[in-house]
C-alpha cells in the first residue's frame, strides 16, 4: 500500500518540481530580455540549474522506479535520493518501509589484517594512478581524467563505510607530497576545498552500492543503473561543490570576467561532467567483472 501511495505522489511531486522549475527559467527569462538585462553570467547560471533540474528528475524516476518494482533492500540510497528531491512522502514511506536489521552484532568497520592490507593496496593505486594521470594532455576547457578515482569507487563497493573514508582520508592527505599536485600548496585551505574534501566523498558510495547487480528484465535493469547512477553521482556531486566553493574563494581572479560564482560553476562544471561520464563507464564494468571478490571475501 506504501508503494503505491509512494508511486502517486512521486509522480505528481516530479511533474509539480519539473512545472515550476520551466514556468520559473521562463519568466526570468523573458523578464530580462525585455529589460535588456540579460548577461553571459546568467546565461551560465540557468544553464547550470537547467542541468540540476534534469538531476533531479532522474532522481524522481528512480523513485518511482522503488515505488514500482524494487525492494527496499537498499533503503539509505532511496531515503537519500528522497531527501535531494524534497520528497517529504517518500522520505517517511522509505522509513516506514525500510527492511528490518538481521539480529547480531554489527561492526561498522573491519580491523582484519586482510582487510588493512587491501586498504593499503588501494591507496598505492591511488597515488600511482594519480601520478600516471599527469602525464595525460588535458582536454579542451581544462578537462582532465580522474582515472585515480577508481580504485576509491572499487574499494567502495567492497567493503564498508569507515574502511573507505579512511582510505579515502588517506589518499587526500598524501597528494600533497605529490610533484604533479603542485597548486595543492597554495594554501591549506584551498588544499581543503581542491583536495581533500572531493577526494574524501568518494566514501559516501560504501553507503549507497547496489544491492543488484544482474537483471534479467528491462526493469530490473533499469532500476540497476539507476543504482549505478546515484552511487557515482552523489560522491562526485559533494565534490563539485567544493571545488566550486574553492573557486570561489581563492581562483575568482581568473574569472574571465564573468563573476567568480558563473566562472567557477562552469569551469568546473565541465570536469564535473566528463568524470562523471567516464566513471559511469569504468566503474561499473570492474565492479561487476570482480563481484566474485566481494562475493569471496566481503560477504
Amino acid at each position: 500500500m506504501l508503494k503505491k501511495i509512494l508511486r502517486i505522489f512521486s509522480i505528481i511531486w516530479s511533474v509539480v518540481i519539473i512545472g515550476v522549475g520551466i514556468f520559473l527559467a521562463y519568466y526570468v527569462v523573458h523578464h530580462l530580455k525585455a529589460n535588456g538585462t540579460l548577461t553571459v553570467e546568467m546565461e551560465i547560471m540557468f544553464l547550470f540549474l537547467f542541468i540540476i533540474l534534469l538531476v533531479l528528475l532522474c532522481f524522481m524516476l528512480y523513485l518511482q522506479n522503488v515505488a514500482l518494482w524494487s525492494p527496499l533492500d537498499n533503503w539509505v540510497t532511496v531515503l537519500m535520493i528522497a531527501i535531494v528531491t524534497l520528497n517529504g512522502f517518500g522520505i517517511s514511506c522509505v522509513i516506514l518501509d525500510r527492511p528490518k536489521e538481521k539480529s547480531g552484532r554489527v561492526t561498522w568497520f573491519n580491523a582484519s589484517t586482510f582487510e588493512f592490507v587491501i586498504m593499503g593496496l588501494m591507496v598505492g593505486l591511488y597515488l600511482l594512478l594519480d601520478f600516471i594521470g599527469s602525464y595525460i594532455p588535458t582536454l579542451p576547457l581544462f578537462v582532465g581524467f580522474s582515472i585515480q578515482l577508481v580504485p576509491l569507487f572499487f574499494y567502495g563497493f567492497l567493503s564498508k563505510f569507515l574502511n573507505t573514508l579512511v582510505v579515502c582520508l588517506i589518499s587526500g592527505l598524501l597528494v600533497w607530497f605529490l610533484p604533479n599536485n603542485a597548486d595543492a600548496g597554495v594554501s591549506y585551505i584551498a588544499y581543503l576545498f581542491d583536495y581533500l574534501i572531493p577526494t574524501s566523498a568518494i566514501a559516501f558510495c560504501a553507503l549507497l552500492k547496489p544491492k543488484q547487480l544482474v537483471g534479467q528484465t528491462k526493469r530490473a535493469k533499469f532500476s540497476i543503473t539507476l543504482q549505478w547512477f546515484v552511487f557515482i553521482f552523489i560522491p562526485l556531486l559533494i565534490g563539485y561543490f567544493s571545488k566550486v566553493l574553492s573557486g570561489v574563494l581563492f581562483w575568482f581572479n581568473a574569472s574571465w570576467g564573468w563573476g567568480k560564482w558563473a566562472y567557477s560553476l562552469i569551469y568546473n562544471l565541465f570536469n564535473f561532467i566528463f568524470d562523471l561520464a567516464t566513471m559511469l563507464i569504468i566503474v561499473p564494468v570492474i565492479c561487476t567483472t570482480l563481484r566474485v571478490l566481494k562475493e569471496k571475501y566481503y560477504q
